[in-house]
């Protein structure tokens, strides 16, 4: 699984250096650095750029799929995050922020949790706000 991929890069070294300048997000920079090490013959194999770039092999794999099925644009392309999801809105944590910069505010977490629970109905467990 580490050996050479069999993908042909389209863009050009120079090309490469030039989206890499212009990459805002470490793991798009990333991703256009790993098509660069390639493209430049700086490395030959997934193993070499995995540890370049300290990323899994599975990783490069995923990533030279992806540019393989569509190209520059689809690898860069934002994916979904997974994960557990939130356990509440952007909305909900703005406003639990005001409320903890009133004075007269909250003086302990199970006040916290306590608001959460009768003030916006969120039922969750005390732990969750112990830092």
């Amino acid at each position: 699984m580490s050996g050479r991929p069999h993908i042909k890069i389209t863009e050009s070294v120079e090309s490469l250096r030039e989206i890499l300048k212009q990459q805002k997000r470490i793991l798009a920079y990333n991703k256009v650095q790993m098509l660069y090490l390639f493209q430049s013959k700086q490395v030959g194999t997934v193993r070499e750029v995995s540890a370049v770039l300290g990323k899994s092999e599975a990783t490069i794999h995923r990533w030279l799929f992806q540019y393989k099925k569509g190209g520059l644009e689809n690898l860069l392309k934002n994916r979904q995050v997974f994960g557990r999801p939130k356990k509440f809105s952007v909305e909900i944590a703005a406003s639990l922020q005001q409320e903890l910069r009133d004075p007269e505010g909250f003086q302990s977490y199970k006040e916290v949790h306590l608001w959460l629970w009768l003030i916006k109905g969120i039922a969750s467990s005390y732990r969750l706000y112990i830092l």
